[in-house]
């Protein structure tokens, strides 16, 4: 589905509505974080899951 999209955001199939969209998000380089303060960074990390796929 995704090679049939290209660069369209949305196709549709029928009744059906499939996006496939760039996500922005801003992150903090953790790397460099843990290397100046590793305390600061360790009491601030959280851990999240992403999947974006939709089909409706």
């Amino acid at each position: 589905i995704k090679a049939a999209m290209g660069d369209a955001e949305e196709l549709r199939a029928g009744e059906y509505k499939i996006t496939w969209k760039a996500v922005n998000a801003s992150r903090i380089d953790t790397t460099a974080l843990r290397k100046a303060l590793p305390d600061v960074a360790e009491r601030f990390t959280r851990i999240t899951t992403t999947r974006r796929f939709c089909v409706a």
